[in-house]
């Protein structure tokens, strides 16, 4: 899926084990954003909680600093 032109992405099942990597967060490595699954399924269909929008438009600014 994209957000104004950059990729998002589910969070590798391996982030599960870092605690600061929870699924209550969102991860900017450029050239991707990671979201949880949750995130990811409630952004994928057709009225995503806007919230989590505000989370993409946050983490967009990481990667346009990176």
């Amino acid at each position: 899926m994209k957000y104004k032109e950059i990729v998002v992405r589910k969070k590798p099942k391996i982030w599960d084990f870092i605690p600061w990597l929870s699924s209550y967060t969102a991860q900017a490595i450029y050239p991707n954003i990671f979201v949880s699954k949750e995130v990811y399924g409630d952004l994928s269909g057709s009225k995503p909680n806007h919230k989590f929008v505000a989370v993409l438009e946050h983490e967009k600014k990481h990667i346009e600093r990176q």
